[in-house]
């Protein structure tokens, strides 16, 4: 899974006490905190009393998805646990349980060294429709510090900010959603002027893939990608929606290894 790590603070957590601890005995609370995005925490319960050294020094858990159409679990990130987590939709009927395992833990993630599942999840249909995925893309950020409030005018502001620091000629980025943290901002990355006659089988995805692999550069530069105080997180922050509901987005990292001369090939610049 991709290394994302989000340091936050355990609170309220149990001293050390005598006896082993048993991961199977902790518990996983997930919330929905957007049409995209989930926050995953530990949860202790009567059983795992002798787990609070492991909750007070946190160690890095891979986190695992099941749906029930799918019919297995599904690897996802691995890092510290609390943390927010985007590119997963639960959109369905059957909606997406989840639990974490200790990442070294090397037995294959053995039910000994995983946590109780979840309650079963569902995330909200998305504000708008998905955009067409060979002429714009869906972004997920991760912000720090997340927005504050009003969320939705600071979301509108901050993505035009983006856009003009990104200075492209034929893209934009539009607003879309905001996670209830504020801290996960979900972005259509669209062209200025949608071609008169489209068609998928006849347009060239060069122009969006060069728009992309500017923006996950400037992501992962010295000076980051942001806007009024609020940065890209460069670990954990960027994703491309996947155009299937059911499918994982992509990290936007990995357009970095795209040829280089797909930047030739987009009418798109980006200054930086």
């Amino acid at each position: 899974g991709a290394q994302c790590v989000l340091h936050m603070r355990n609170a309220g957590l149990p001293s050390a006490t005598t006896g082993p601890c048993r991961v199977s005995s902790l518990g996983l609370d997930v919330l929905s905190t957007s049409s995209a995005s989930v926050l995953v925490s530990l949860r202790t319960t009567n059983g795992s009393r002798q787990c609070g050294l492991l909750l007070s020094e946190p160690r890095p858990f891979e986190l695992l998805m099941h749906r029930k159409t799918q019919g297995r679990w599904q690897a996802l990130v691995s890092g510290l646990l609390p943390r927010e987590l985007p590119g997963v939709r639960c959109r369905d009927e059957h909606g997406c349980i989840f639990r974490a395992c200790l990442r070294d833990d090397g037995s294959g993630g053995a039910d000994q060294q995983c946590t109780q599942p979840s309650a079963l999840v569902r995330t909200p249909a998305p504000l708008l429709p998905s955009p067409e995925p060979h002429l714009a893309a869906r972004l997920e950020l991760l912000v720090s510090p997340p927005l504050s409030p009003p969320i939705g005018a600071v979301a509108r502001a901050w993505a035009r900010e983006l856009t003009a620091g990104l200075a492209f000629r034929d893209f934009l980025l539009q607003e879309v959603e905001v996670s209830s943290t504020g801290a996960l901002v979900l972005v259509d990355l669209v062209p200025r002027r949608v071609p008169q006659h489209f068609s998928p089988l006849l347009t060239s995805t060069a122009p969006l893939e060069g728009a992309l692999i500017a923006i996950a550069r400037r992501v992962h530069s010295a000076s980051g990608l942001g806007a009024m105080g609020h940065l890209v997180d460069s670990k954990a922050g960027a994703w491309r929606q996947a155009a299937t509901p059911t499918a994982l987005s992509t990290q936007l990292a990995t357009y970095l290894s795209l040829p280089a001369a797909r930047l030739d090939a987009t009418p798109a610049g980006a200054d930086g």
